[in-house]
């Protein structure tokens, strides 16, 4: 009853059920409630338990609908040791929420390990979902490397050229190419020019970010 369409249906069933709150399907019944104030006492009733019972548990509740329950086992993960262990599987799922996390937990390695991850992160920087992007340049402009930043551009620089698939998408492209700022005068003129006489808006954009950082001779 507790994950019927009614509240007051599901507010009596929790009533019946404050005894055996602990009990494992009972908790997982409350998550899958429709209402918050009963998904609350699932979340609240959950143990460490209950994830060692259950290996599935974790990556169903980040996939719930709801996003109470979504938040609260994104914050399970943050606070896991080791929880670089589920990159993996967060990586491999087809899922853009749970890839994005996956990012996430990259950003919170070391440089070095950042760098064995560059691919995946370099394709999440032009991807077309927003959390991906966000994820992904929150992670790589953490890595303080003259020569990764040129990477950075250099895998960027092809979109620039490109029209915005997305909204938002050439707003990120642009806090990329602001953030690279120190690699900015090294950038080959004729490749500034071919920015700044772009028919793409973007490309001109980025080439006018890119332009302080150049002699007026040049």
């Amino acid at each position: 009853l507790v994950v019927r369409p009614y509240e007051n249906t599901a507010l009596l069933a929790l009533e019946h059920l404050r005894d055996n709150l602990q009990q494992t399907e009972v908790v997982f019944a409350l998550l899958n409630a429709q209402f918050a104030a009963i998904r609350h006492h699932g979340l609240a009733n959950l143990t460490p338990e209950h994830f060692a019972q259950q290996p599935d548990l974790l990556l169903n509740l980040l996939l719930s609908p709801h996003d109470d329950v979504q938040l609260f086992a994104k914050n399970y993960v943050y606070a896991m040791p080791n929880n670089h262990t589920l990159l993996p599987l967060l990586l491999a799922r087809p899922e853009p929420a749970l890839q994005a996390l996956g990012i996430a937990l990259i950003g919170k390695l070391s440089d070095a390990e950042k760098r064995e991850y560059r691919v995946l992160l370099f394709n999440a920087l032009t991807d077309e979902n927003a959390e991906l992007r966000r994820g992904a340049r929150l992670a790589v402009l953490s890595v303080n490397d003259a020569a990764f930043q040129k990477d950075i551009f250099a895998h960027i620089l092809p979109v620039l050229f490109k029209a915005e698939p997305v909204e938002g998408y050439s707003d990120d492209m642009l806090a990329i190419v602001q953030a690279v700022a120190p690699i900015h005068a090294e950038i080959d003129q004729n490749l500034l020019w071919r920015l700044l006489t772009a028919k793409s808006k973007l490309a001109e954009r980025a080439g006018a970010l890119i332009l302080p950082a150049h002699p007026a001779s040049a």
